[in-house]
């Protein structure tokens, strides 16, 4: 049976006084397609689209970097458990402690574009995003979104997996395995020590909604005419990574 694996990437921003996180949005790509969630006024994309039902299925792999940094938002705030990862901040420091004998609790976090740096170099020089873009991340809460923020959007998920998963998984050791999924597991534990964050409530002025489902209705519509009203409709847009050929990006949902 073929292996059923996506990459997953979560854009979060941070509003308010006390520094509340939210998602904005959530990639999801396969090594054809790539699909995009605008979730910044409307989580209940994540139940309608079946982004929900993907992210806690044990039968898909989510390959996915640093999951602790969005395990316990998605508990919390969104009541989604993530589950059967592949996580590559985890990857690397088995990697790491293989080779260097270096202890798994003395690791720190790498950032993504390190990792590539570290793995697969010519990724960076092959993609569409410049460098700079890579490492000066824009404010992921900006609309509309435009087809070049699309690029620097898809990114991550992309090169998680088509490159990194099928690398490092080959170069993870057998008798490390178990350890890994050990690690990988702990990393998907919601932090006891934040409790559930308050409901935020929008003032009229901010592009975020309230975080209680059943608000809104989700619109559809194309991310390329984002000015644009639009009745609901799936639209098809496409984005040119650092693979060889056009990866098509598709059902790009969001909200007005």
């Amino acid at each position: 049976m073929e292996e059923r694996v996506v990459g997953v990437d979560f854009k979060t921003v941070t509003l308010g006084v006390q520094g509340e996180e939210f998602l904005s949005l959530v990639v999801l790509a396969t090594t054809m397609q790539i699909v995009v969630f605008d979730v910044v006024h409307s989580d209940t994309i994540l139940l309608e689209s079946g982004v929900k039902e993907i992210l806690e299925s044990e039968k898909i792999i989510k390959v996915i970097h640093d999951a602790k940094r969005v395990a316990t938002l998605l508990a919390h705030r969104y009541a989604i458990n993530l589950r059967k990862i592949f996580d590559t901040q985890v990857a690397h420091t088995i990697l790491q402690h293989e080779k260097f004998g270096k202890a798994v609790t003395d690791m720190r976090t790498m950032s993504f574009v390190n990792l590539r740096r570290v793995y697969y170099p010519q990724s960076i020089m092959m993609s569409d995003a410049t460098p700079r873009k890579l490492t000066h991340l824009p404010s992921w809460g900006l609309r509309p979104i435009t087809e070049d923020f699309l690029v620097t959007v898809v990114e991550e998920a992309h090169c998680l997996v088509t490159v990194l998963y099928r690398m490092m998984s080959t170069m993870l050791p057998k008798h490390l395995l178990a350890l890994f999924e050990e690690k990988c597991l702990k990393a998907l534990i919601p932090n006891a020590n934040r409790p559930p964050p308050a409901v935020f409530q929008t003032n009229g002025t901010t592009p975020f909604r309230s975080t209680r489902r059943g608000v809104t209705t989700p619109i559809v519509n194309s991310v390329v005419v984002p000015n644009a009203s639009s009745p609901r409709h799936v639209s098809d847009a496409s984005t040119q990574t650092f693979s060889t050929g056009e990866i098509n990006v598709l059902n790009v949902y969001y909200d007005n």
